[in-house]
């Protein structure tokens, strides 16, 4: 059985995905498509609502935790909030699926003029910036402690 807190998580994504079909652009996902360049400049929210991505890696590709991005994952999140970041690796469609793209101008100007859409969508990118940050600070102590065994 569900608990309170996964009820309001999951109502509150339904709300999310709500705002990002009436105002982000769809995109539809195919295998093989290269959906983010490395090196590109991300300034808008990326949302999945359905199909995977992953990176296509390389030998110089040193990224640590799981880069494997499905339904209800983001990406662009920082950029949004922070001004462009850059995408440290290729991310490929390996799972058909729709994806929803919701630029800056666009989000400056959905949580203008909708307040609660602006709660429910900080809320969301503060969630999801943080449970990244967490999954990084547990790889970081991962690496480090077996620096330490060794």
């Amino acid at each position: 059985m569900a608990s309170d807190l996964e009820k309001s998580l999951s109502a509150e994504l339904e709300e999310v995905v709500v705002l990002l079909r009436r105002y982000g652009t769809t995109v539809a996902l195919e295998p093989g498509d290269l959906v983010v360049a490395k090196g590109k400049r991300l300034n808008a929210l990326y949302f999945i609502e359905s199909g995977c991505l992953e990176p296509a890696w390389s030998t110089q590709d040193v990224v640590a935790g799981n880069w494997r991005l499905g339904p209800g994952s983001c990406l662009g999140d920082m950029g949004l909030l922070v001004g462009a970041v850059v995408a440290p690796v290729d991310l490929v469609c390996i799972d058909p699926g729709v994806m929803y793209e919701l630029s800056v101008d666009a989000f400056a100007a959905l949580v203008t003029r909708e307040e609660h859409a602006a709660v429910v969508l900080y809320r969301y990118l503060a969630r999801s910036c943080a449970g990244r940050l967490a999954a990084m600070q547990d790889e970081f102590t991962r690496l480090r402690m077996l620096l330490v065994i060794r």
